[in-house]
C-alpha cells in the first residue's frame, strides 16, 4: 500500500482518499508490470511500457498519455515541513 502524505494533500487542496486510490492503482499496475518483466517509464511527454531484450535499448511496447515525469525521484522537506520533489 502506498504512503500518502496527508499534510501535503491538504496543502494542495486534494482529498487524501483520492490520492491514495490513484496511488494504489498505479502501484498495483507497476508491480504487475514488473512481475512480467516490464518497466513503467515516464518521459517528458508520455509514459511507456518497456522490455529489455538484452540489446542496448529497451523495446517500447506501449505508449501512454497523461502526466509523466521520469526524474530521479529525489525529495526533501521544505521550511514548512512539506515534502517536495526535485
Amino acid at each position: 500500500m502506498p504512503t500518502v502524505n496527508e499534510k501535503e494533500c491538504r496543502h494542495a487542496d486534494l482529498d487524501p482518499r483520492d490520492v491514495r486510490r490513484i496511488a494504489a492503482g498505479l502501484e498495483r499496475y507497476a508491480k504487475e508490470a514488473q512481475s512480467i518483466g516490464l518497466e513503467v517509464f515516464g518521459g517528458s511527454t508520455c509514459g511507456s511500457l518497456r522490455f529489455s531484450d538484452g540489446q542496448n535499448c529497451s523495446l517500447i511496447l506501449a505508449t501512454m498519455q497523461g502526466s509523466w515525469n521520469g526524474g530521479d525521484g529525489g525529495g526533501m522537506t521544505d521550511e514548512k515541513g512539506l515534502m517536495r520533489g526535485e
